[in-house]
């Protein structure tokens, strides 16, 4: 299978014997950046500049005659195409100076996902370095972030790997790839089944200490469902939570009631 290709934009420099006798191409897209260009004298001239014309997408636009000149954008919106054609003379050749802040990322794909005992699993082409994946899990009937993983954006198939912490019965998870211009991708949701032991708790009338069957992550919540203490633990410590009243204990994907004596 053909590699694919990570950039959309090339520069294509093409000689004739006409003074015409080249073009620089550009082909990305528009993330809110104007174009810089160098222009160069053409050959020995010092009063003769290289660039003879400007395109944006089929349209010339004016440019001054001096060695280096901004060509505005901003009648784009955000993510359209672009395509960028300098037309120079022979013998010299002008530059685009930021020709990376056009780059697109459509060959972004995830190409596996699975979960297991003891991993969630991914790989990935088409990344960029320095984004991030999510690892999300289903808990409590909404999707929480349980992980981050900065983005590799190595060529070909990038792979990785997490560490969950199942909650007993059916799980669900899923992966997100944030780019930092704000584009999202997410992978289909993958279900596991864990042979773990459901979490119990005593007593539910508490003095001092909630006791779990084993250790987990655990929220407390109080009447009106705000959030008074978070962690993961076997024992619980309860004296800082006022007498009297009926909390709720989220731990292992349910929500249970205890009294505060």
């Amino acid at each position: 299978m053909a590699t694919k290709l990570r950039y959309l934009f090339l520069f294509l420099f093409i000689g004739t014997s006409a003074a015409f006798a080249g073009e620089l191409k550009l082909v990305g897209q528009y993330h809110g950046k104007d174009l810089y260009i160098q222009n160069p004298f053409y050959g020995s001239s010092t009063t003769e500049y290289c660039i003879e014309s400007v395109y944006v997408n089929g349209k010339e636009r004016q440019h001054p005659e001096q060695g280096a000149f901004i060509v505005s954008l901003n009648h784009l919106q955000q993510d359209d195409p672009l395509e960028i054609v300098i037309v120079h003379k022979d013998g010299c050749k002008p530059r685009i100076l930021n020709a990376s802040a056009f780059a697109t990322n459509k060959a972004f794909k995830f190409e596996s996902f699975e979960v297991t005992e003891d991993a969630i699993n991914w790989s990935a082409t088409g990344e960029k370095p320095m984004n991030t994946y999510l690892v999300e899990q289903f808990v409590n009937n909404s999707w929480l972030d349980i992980g981050k993983v900065q983005s590799k954006g190595n060529p070909g198939v990038n792979t990785y790997s997490y560490a969950p912490d199942h909650h007993s019965g059916a799980n669900k998870y899923r992966i997100k790839y944030q780019e930092r211009t704000g584009q999202v991708y997410h992978t289909v949701v993958k279900e596991y089944t864990s042979t773990l032991e459901a979490v119990t708790f005593y007593p539910t009338r508490v003095k001092d200490k909630i006791y779990l069957s084993r250790e987990a992550n655990y929220e407390i919540l109080d009447q009106f469902g705000n959030a008074v203490k978070k962690g993961r633990a076997k024992e619980i410590d309860c004296n800082d939570l006022k007498s009297g009243q009926v909390y709720y204990l989220v731990v292992d994907n349910r929500t249970e009631s205890f009294f505060k004596k």
